[in-house]
């Protein structure tokens, strides 16, 4: 695999996520911790350089807000690619958010970024998706885990889990 731009994608690698021929690629170091992410899709024996997943909160000159370590999870399922963007180290840490992107008429376009409860920081620190549905998780002074379900072009939440619920009987 050959980063395609060894000077700009700090910490390439740093997460990754693979689905039959599509591999996402999070280099979250990038400009000064403001994260990249990118997708290969394989070709015979080859990996081929598909897209950067670009996000509508970059500037205009291609970047991510310093320390919103956008990439630092991915996950993929299906036509989807989900790339977290936990803000830790922004000062203040913001929020967090995830980033849903789905394949429409040859390419990748940004599809909806869900909302979340997690007001108090880390949301898309984790990252997971089957069958249209995700789980992120949020790293913060109250840590939690947003499930989220796909339906048709959104996604809406299922379910809010805490570390104070009861999820299963030992019993």
């Amino acid at each position: 695999m050959v980063n395609p731009n060894p000077s700009g994608f700090i910490g390439f690698g740093f997460s990754v996520a693979i689905e039959n021929d599509l591999l996402a690629i999070g280099a979250p170091e990038s400009d000064s911790f403001g994260g990249r992410a990118v997708l290969y899709k394989k070709s015979g024996n080859d990996w081929l350089f598909v897209t950067e997943l670009v996000t509508l909160q970059m500037d205009t000159m291609g970047s991510n807000t310093a320390g919103s370590q956008y990439g630092f999870s991915v996950a993929i399922d299906e036509t989807l690619v989900i790339v977290g963007r936990p803000e830790l180290l922004q000062t203040p840490p913001g929020p967090g958010e995830v980033h849903v992107f789905q394949f429409q008429v040859n390419q990748y376009s940004f599809l909806q970024q869900p909302d979340t409860e997690s007001s108090d920081g880390g949301f898309g620190y984790a990252l997971s998706a089957s069958e249209g549905v995700v789980a992120a998780s949020a790293l913060s002074s109250f840590p939690s885990v947003e499930v989220f379900e796909y339906s048709g072009d959104s996604y809406a939440q299922l379910k809010l889990v805490t570390p104070t619920d009861t999820l299963f009987d030992y019993r």
